[in-house]
């Protein structure tokens, strides 16, 4: 830790020199616990209680840019894990502004660049996602909705093209990680840095403005996957020569719009990845190679209804295994702000199948509902988890109550 402390250091005075100016510097900390009914299985119900303790976001940062505004750069530290007690830049990059129409980047960024899921994912519950609610919305990302280029810890070089005000082109090619003192390049499995896998893992997207709405069109190219090997391999048929796992290649259309009605945002989305042949867990959720998602949110004052869904199916001429799969899910969250507090209550419904002639039932619900009460620079937060058994593979079903704090500076 000392060592971490003296590197952060080391980088912001370094940051402070070539900038020579003010370093903007915040912090996020969100800690919960929970209790409820603990232990139980797929045959037997929870005969016990118990807590937890979980923290959703903690993290510091900090950024800078010259006098000008063409040339910055922005570190954030993530808290990683309360059990393993990691420490890591979640955020390292520095940005360039040669004219106006065109910006730079080279580095990491974690939550993933010129994502266009929009209010589907982490929006949909914004504050209160620690332990309040049943999910923050990772599933939305990159599935129900295009993908984004960057995040998962890899590392980019990306540029942003805007030659008129309606349209922006997004350009991004991945680099694996150069482990090891000298950083050096691999051209196999998953460190495969060689031209041909850097070049097919492009990943290209088109911005329009429609008037009434945007538009985002996206190519996502495949390629060997740094992230796993072959052992991690989900994706029968996903891998190469080498054995070790490849990304599919996505394509994806979306489309955002606030303006048709006065109080509503809503957004529709469709994601195909043609090479995909597998619906199951993946990371953020389950996931297939032809994905639709959408989401609408109504604000009529001081109340309002947000609703979202997402549907994967499985491709049928991929693999026997998969035919007739797939995978519903909807939330819909009423809410309501009396001022000293905000009431939500979040209504979900969720059923998949693995295949056609499968009898396995398993449509399950959760019922969520919780409050926000604002405090000064954060909130604190307590609700209430129901997962029925079918949702949660537990007999009889499982319950919790989260109480949750988070404070910014």
């Amino acid at each position: 830790m000392k060592k971490l402390i003296a590197i952060s250091v080391m980088l912001v005075l370094l940051t402070s020199a070539v900038f020579a100016q003010e370093i903007t510097v915040g912090a996020v900390v969100e800690v919960g616990m929970k209790v409820g009914n603990a232990d139980g299985s797929a045959t037997e119900a929870p005969s016990k209680y118990g807590f937890s303790g979980v923290h959703n976001v903690n993290r510091f940062s900090f950024s800078a840019q010259n006098d000008d505004g063409t040339y910055g750069g922005f570190l954030r530290f993530d808290i990683m894990s309360a059990q393993a007690h990691e420490v890591r830049p979640s955020f390292a990059y520095i940005w360039w502004q040669p004219i106006d129409q065109v910006w730079l980047f080279l580095g990491k960024h974690n939550d993933g660049q010129f994502e266009s899921s929009g209010n589907a994912a982490h929006n949909f519950h914004g504050g209160g996602r620690i332990g309040a609610v049943i999910d923050a919305g990772y599933g939305y990302n990159g599935t129900a909705f295009t993908n984004s280029a960057n995040g998962n810890e890899s590392f980019n070089l990306s540029a942003t093209i805007k030659p008129v005000d309606m349209f922006t082109l997004n350009l991004s090619l991945w680099m694996p990680p150069g482990w090891g003192s000298h950083g050096a390049i691999g051209t196999t499995g998953n460190r495969n840095g060689s031209f041909e896998n850097i070049l097919s893992h492009l990943f290209a997207q088109a911005v329009v403005n429609v008037g009434v709405g945007t538009l985002y069109v996206t190519f996502d190219g495949d390629g060997d996957n740094w992230r796993n090997g072959a052992a991690a391999a989900p994706h029968p048929g996903l891998v190469n020569d080498a054995g070790d796992r490849t990304e599919p290649m996505q394509f994806g259309v979306s489309f955002h719009s606030t303006s048709l009605v006065e109080g509503l945002d809503f957004g529709v989305g469709f994601n195909y990845a043609p090479n995909d042949v597998w619906v199951g867990d993946d990371q953020g959720g389950p996931k297939g190679p032809i994905n639709f998602g959408l989401y609408a949110y109504y604000t009529g004052g001081d109340w309002g209804v947000k609703a979202r869904g997402r549907m994967f199916l499985g491709q049928d001429d991929k693999i026997a295994a998969n035919e007739g799969a797939y995978f519903f899910q909807a939330d819909i969250m009423p809410w309501y702000n009396f001022g000293a507090f905000e009431a939500r209550l979040n209504i979900r419904i969720q059923d998949w199948k693995q295949h056609k002639d499968s009898t396995v039932d398993a449509f399950g619900f959760v019922i969520n509902p919780y409050v926000l009460y604002p405090i000064d620079k954060g909130y604190m937060s307590v609700g209430f988890i129901y997962e029925s058994e079918k949702y949660c593979g537990i007999k009889d079903g499982r319950w919790r109550i989260p109480i949750g704090f988070a404070f910014n500076f």
